[in-house]
């Protein structure tokens, strides 16, 4: 799964360009209009594994799902331009 991320000298077009914040960093997204767990750890840079899960939770979204929280294999989430994601490791319970 790649999610496609363009830095500042890359931008062309600037139709349906959001700019996100994944663990305080700043990413730029083309032409994305949802996001699922498995994208957003992608972003965050975390190291993955099998046995690595992640707590993923979100703000600043749009009317539809203002906040909350996402789960592995569930549904992707509309997103917003200054949405905030936060992913951390959490132990397997």
């Amino acid at each position: 799964m790649e999610v496609e991320v363009q830095d500042q000298s890359q931008r062309d077009d600037k139709d349906h360009e959001v700019t996100i914040v994944v663990n305080g960093r700043k990413i730029d997204l083309n032409r994305k209009e949802r996001l699922d767990y498995e994208e957003v750890v992608e972003l965050s840079g975390l190291p993955t594994g099998p046995e690595i899960l992640f707590a993923v939770t979100y703000r600043n979204g749009p009317r539809a799902n203002p906040e909350g929280s996402m789960v592995a294999g569930g549904k992707p989430v509309k997103i917003a331009n200054k949405m905030r994601f936060s992913v951390s490791p959490t132990n397997r319970s």
